[in-house]
């Protein structure tokens, strides 16, 4: 009993290495910690053009709220993010900080 393929999708992309003919198709570097470096690099200079464009660093949409580096949604969601982790390490005992 052949199933047939699932619907495609308008949007979705599909990466399918199994042809490739390469083990690491799916790795961009084959160091993991040469590939860190090149993502750190890639978001230093992200950050500094948004800066430089007067818009949020985070998502580069939106500028800043004024005196703040963060635009009003950001600083929304990791506010949020900061309370649960720290309610998480409250009902765990561990401390707010490291």
């Amino acid at each position: 009993m052949d199933v047939p393929p699932a619907p495609r999708r308008p949007g979705v992309l599909r990466l399918d290495y199994s042809n490739s003919g390469r083990e690491d198709a799916a790795m961009a570097c084959k160091d993991p910690e040469e590939g860190r470096a090149r993502d750190r690099e890639r978001f230093r200079k992200r950050t500094a053009e948004r800066l430089a464009q007067g818009l949020c660093p985070n998502c580069g949409k939106a500028p800043p709220e004024p005196e703040r580096r963060l635009c009003a949604p950001c600083a929304g969601k990791r506010r949020q993010s900061e309370r649960v982790r720290d309610a998480k390490r409250r009902a765990a005992g561990k401390p707010r900080h490291r």
